[in-house]
């Protein structure tokens, strides 16, 4: 995996979220942490984020509020959604070009792997945050 990344991870729930930026932070990223839509939006004003990994489900979040602000405040940064209760549709998406990627929850941990190398890479053409 691409090393050294900052990487935004919004989601509702305290496990996932601090497992999943502790497993990422094993692997040499940054990984900041948001409760909620709300937070996760103050956080992309206040700072920059080479990749958000969001939660669908989550407070704040209707109508993927989180992915529609993202890409006001920080253009051209990828998107993974994560859901373990309401997939996308193909429709939902093509709105978003923002999202790389839609994945379910429990995680498959090597699907994972693959798509944040691929959203990393992406994200490769912008400057790297700090």
């Amino acid at each position: 995996m691409a090393e050294g990344r900052s990487i935004l991870i919004a989601d509702d729930e305290p496990i996932f979220r601090k497992a999943l930026a502790n497993l990422l932070r094993l692997d040499g990223h940054v990984c900041h942490t948001a409760a909620d839509a709300d937070e996760a939006i103050d956080m992309l004003r206040a700072d920059r984020y080479d990749l958000l990994i969001s939660d669908v489900v989550m407070p704040g979040n209707e109508n993927l509020r989180l992915v529609r602000e993202a890409q006001l405040l920080a253009e051209g940064m990828p998107v993974i959604l994560v859901s373990g209760c309401e997939p996308i549709d193909s429709a939902q998406r093509g709105q978003y070009p923002a999202i790389v990627a839609f994945l379910e929850k429990p995680l498959d941990f090597d699907e994972f792997g693959r798509t944040l190398q691929a959203a990393l890479q992406e994200s490769g053409s912008r400057p790297p945050a700090r």
